[in-house]
This record gives structure tokens, C-alpha cells and sequence, in this order.
């Protein structure tokens, strides 16, 4: 019995050591090995996004999505971040963990570099594969992402795989550290602080140029602009649309500079030029105005005394660029006849254009806007052609204010794209018996004093107008023979003295001679708006 024990206590003790022996080569094979470090980036004159990922790892980085970060950097002064601490965790099976880093240029026309430097202290344990696009790379290597212009954003992406060669010896904790340097490739800087630009933010997507501070007097403001909380960036997130000077009458963008400013060249992310904004630019020879610029405020150009027109044609002036001359009729006041069709391409007729001599014009289907006072004064006016302005979008404060004789009809049913009629657009027309407004389907708003005295009108028919949301305080006084106005969706008009208000009076439009009493008598001085 004490040898059966004897024996028993042996083979117990056998499996024991067995049991121990195999333990400690499971203990090994189950081993973890643990990493702790960083990727580092320094970005230089670009504007980049860059976006990682962790797999195969164990526990807190098992299909890790790594925080984006994004890189503005200018003017040569570096913008680094980057991710530290990342503790990744090998089991046994000797899966390499693979780290996916991709790197998005969103500058789009210049050309971005990427070189990643090791920093790792090489174990002989481990192996290290720098991969991209199926290529194995080296530490230092770089890869262009060729920034084409369009609308294609282009990625370079680095795979960094580690793995373990020999998962049966016990590893040391390993730390590793790579920096990827992010660059502008063969760009040279725009010293941004020399054009001395100021902005007003105006949205979300959009920013004003206030004035121009620098000391140049030839200024290109380069087409790749953009502005965020009055900061110049690179990239398509922002855009400069307006050069205006958004304060007073006295001054404009470029008032600072006025004595001495030569030319200026805009980019064609321009599309609005605010009012003053060259005011008294006396020594200003030209301005390179793109096709982009779809309306010009008052007074833009005034005093520029030394403004030299693109191109001069019977007499009439325009402005524009190399591409097209005819963008903006600036002056046509010097017009060698009494007729006058405004030449295709020309999107803007600027304010105050035309003086007493004209007798007939035509204008045609490219014109966007027809800036204040264009034809004020021009009393002999007797036709304006506008059948081709699918494309004309405003029409200025006093256009066609001040004829009392001749001006008897002007027919709108074309401008399908018509969005306002400025004030006293149509005051005093005396002779004016038809407006034809039908088709007019974008139309939104109706000025103050739009059509003030126009006596000849008997009836106005504004029911195709179906966006009309907003008639202006006295739009009609005084059209003491105006028998009816049919307005759209009748029911769903208010009015307010207020014309911001957003809302008031609940007002029934659907008898068209009511109407016509209580807009030019009753409520005359009142706004009428609709809950759209």
C-alpha cells in the first residue's frame, strides 16, 4: 500500500513537471509584447487633413480610428500635432499590427510632400515594412501628392506594419517614433502680410473684403484666397465673394491706398464688388474685372479719373479682363448715337451709365444686373429691349425713374431669372401704361416706391409672380388710375411697418380692386410681405 502510494505520488509529481514544463511554453507563446509611442507631424506652407488607424492590435487600440487632425500652416511658420501615446499590445499568433496613415491635401493647387522619418531603436526581433501604394519604402522616403487644379483632392497613404519575428522569446517593452513632415513641393510663399487685406466674415461660406492696408500699387489678389475669421487659408471651405467697404460713403477697400494704387487684378472667386470700393482711387489705371462678378455697387469707381476702359466701342466704355473685355459697361455716356445694342458678353450695366442722348437700346441675354440711375435722365428713352435677359437678375434703384412722356411699356415677361426691382425703379413714368410681369416666377422682392406716380398704369397682374414674397412701403402711391392687383397665394399676405418684420396684419388679397385701393391709398406707406 505504501508503494502504490509511492508510485501514485511519482506519476502525480511527473505530470506536475509536465504540467509546469508546458505552462511556461504557453506562458512564452502566449506572451504579450508591448509598445509605447507616437507619430509626429510638422506641416510647412500647406493645408492638409490627415487620418489614421490602428489593426490588429490588442485591448485599447484593437481597431483604433485615430482622431483627424488638420494642418493649416503659412508664411514658413510650421503647425505640428500629432498622436502620442499609443500603447499597442502583440498577442501570440505574430499578426502584424498595421497602422494606416493618410495624408489629404486640400490646398488643391499647389503640390504637397510627404517624408516619414524612423526614429525606432531596431530590435532584431522586430521588423519594420514602410509600405505605400505596394511599394516598400525606407525611413526617410517621400512621396509627392501631385495636387491637380479641379475638384479631385488627392491622398498619399502610408501603411507602417509591425510584427514580430520570433513571438517565442520574451520581448522587452519597444518604443517607436516616427515624424512625418508634411511640405510645400516647389510653391513659393505668398508673404500674405504685404497685400495687408482685412475682412469682415459675412457666413459660414463666405467672406468681405473691408480694405486693403498693404503698400503695393499693382495688387493681384491671388485666385487660391480665402479667408476665416479674417485669416487668409488655402482650400475651398471659405471664399472670398465681395469687395466692398461695408462702413461709409466715404471710404472703400482700397481708399487707404488711393493716391498711389495702379491696377488691381481680381480672381475669379470674385462676384460681387461692393459700393466705394475703388472710391477716389486717382492714380487707378485699370481693373481686371472676371466673369465671375455678377453685380458692382454705387459708386464703385468714383473719381477714378484715371481708369482706362478694356475697350471702347462707338463710344461706349466697358471694363473687364483679357478674356473678356465686355464684363461691365462702365460709361456710355459718350455714346456716338442714339441707338445702342450693348455688346454680348457684358453681364453688368453699371450706375449711372447713360445720359439724356440715348433714344433706344438693346441689351442682351448675358446681362445679370442693371445697376442705380443707368438710365435716369434719359428723357428721350422711348424703347428698351430686354426679350433676350433670361439672365438678368436685378434691376437698380431709379433705373428708369423721371420720364413723364414717351416711356410707354416695358415688357419683363422674358427675365425669367428676375429676382428684384430696386426703389423708385419705376418712379414718375407718367406715360407708362404696361408692365408685363408674367413669367416672372423668381421674383422676390418689389422696392419702395417702385412704380411711385406711375399715373398711365390701370391694372397690374403679378399672380405668375409665384416667389413674391415682399412689396415694398409706397410701391404703388399715387397710381391713382390703378384699377386692380392680383397678387399670388392671396391669402397668405400680411402687413407691417416694419420692414424687417416677420409678421403682422393678416391680410385677404383675393379681391384684386381691394387690392388696388390699399396699396395706393389705405395702407400705401405699409410693407406687404407673405409667409412663404
Amino acid at each position: 500500500m505504501n508503494l502504490k502510494m509511492k508510485l501514485t505520488a511519482s506519476i502525480s509529481a511527473f505530470f506536475l513537471v509536465v504540467g509546469l514544463m508546458l505552462m511556461g511554453i504557453m506562458a512564452v507563446n502566449q506572451a504579450t509584447v508591448n509598445m509605447g509611442g507616437s507619430i509626429n507631424f510638422t506641416a510647412t506652407d500647406v493645408y492638409a487633413r490627415v487620418t489614421g488607424k490602428i489593426e490588429n492590435a490588442q485591448g485599447e487600440y484593437a481597431d483604433k480610428e485615430l482622431p483627424p487632425l488638420e494642418f493649416s500652416a503659412e508664411n514658413g511658420t510650421p503647425d505640428q500635432s500629432g498622436w502620442s501615446g499609443l500603447n499597442l499590445l502583440f498577442d501570440d499568433d505574430a499578426t502584424p499590427i498595421v497602422i494606416t496613415v493618410t495624408v489629404e491635401n486640400l490646398a488643391r493647387d499647389r503640390q504637397l510632400t510627404a517624408s516619414l522619418t524612423d526614429n525606432t531603436a531596431i530590435n532584431e526581433n522586430l521588423v519594420k515594412d514602410l509600405k505605400q501604394d505596394g511599394v516598400t519604402y525606407t525611413s526617410g522616403t517621400t512621396k509627392d501628392l501631385d495636387a491637380s487644379t479641379g475638384n479631385d483632392t488627392s491622398t498619399t497613404t502610408y501603411v507602417v506594419t509591425f510584427s514580430i519575428a520570433d513571438h517565442n522569446k520574451s520581448l522587452p517593452q519597444m518604443n517607436f517614433d516616427f515624424d512625418i513632415d508634411l511640405m510645400d513641393e516647389g510653391y513659393e510663399p505668398i508673404n500674405y502680410s504685404s497685400f495687408g487685406f482685412t475682412f469682415n466674415q459675412t457666413s459660414d461660406t463666405t467672406g468681405e473684403l473691408v480694405s486693403y492696408t498693404g503698400t503695393e500699387t499693382n495688387v493681384t489678389v491671388p485666385s487660391s484666397y480665402s479667408v476665416v475669421d479674417g485669416k487668409f487659408i488655402e482650400g475651398d471651405t471659405y471664399t472670398i465673394t465681395a469687395i466692398a467697404d461695408g462702413s461709409s460713403s466715404s471710404n472703400g477697400a482700397f481708399y487707404q491706398v488711393r493716391e498711389t494704387l495702379g491696377s488691381v487684378t481680381l480672381p475669379n472667386t470674385i462676384v460681387y464688388i461692393g459700393r466705394w470700393a475703388f472710391n477716389s482711387c486717382s492714380s487707378l489705371t485699370s481693373v481686371s474685372i472676371p466673369s465671375s462678378v455678377t453685380y458692382i455697387g454705387n459708386s464703385a469707381f468714383n473719381n477714378c479719373n484715371s481708369l482706362q476702359p478694356s475697350i471702347t466701342d462707338q463710344g461706349v466704355k466697358y471694363l473687364g479682363n483679357s478674356e473678356n473685355p465686355y464684363v461691365v459697361l462702365w460709361d456710355g455716356k459718350d455714346i456716338t448715337s442714339s441707338s445702342y445694342t450693348v455688346y454680348n458678353d457684358c453681364k453688368i450695366i453699371y450706375f449711372d451709365a447713360f445720359d439724356q442722348s440715348l433714344r433706344n437700346i438693346i441689351l442682351p441675354s448675358s446681362l445679370t444686373s442693371i445697376g442705380d440711375y443707368a438710365f435716369d435722365g434719359c428723357t428721350y428713352l422711348t424703347s428698351i429691349d430686354l426679350s433676350k435677359c433670361t439672365s438678368l437678375e436685378s434691376i437698380g434703384n431709379y433705373v428708369f425713374s423721371g420720364r413723364k412722356a414717351n416711356f410707354t411699356s416695358i415688357d419683363l415677361s422674358q427675365c425669367t431669372s428676375l429676382i428684384s426691382i430696386g426703389e423708385y425703379a419705376f418712379y414718375n413714368c407718367q406715360s407708362l401704361t404696361e408692365v408685363d410681369l408674367s413669367n416672372c416666377t423668381s421674383l422676390i422682392s418689389i422696392g419702395n416706391d417702385a412704380f411711385y406716380f406711375c399715373i398711365g398704369l390701370t391694372s397690374i397682374d403679378l399672380s405668375d409672380c409665384t416667389s413674391l414674397t415682399s412689396i415694398g412701403s409706397y410701391a404703388f402711391r399715387n397710381c391713382n388710375n390703378l384699377e386692380s392687383i392680383t397678387l399670388p397665394y392671396p391669402t397668405e399676405w400680411y402687413r407691417t411697418t416694419s420692414s424687417s418684420a416677420i409678421s403682422g396684419d393678416s391680410m385677404n388679397m383675393s379681391n384684386p380692386t381691394q387690392n388696388a385701393t390699399l396699396l395706393t391709398d389705405t395702407y400705401d406707406n405699409y410693407y406687404f410681405k407673405r409667409n412663404a
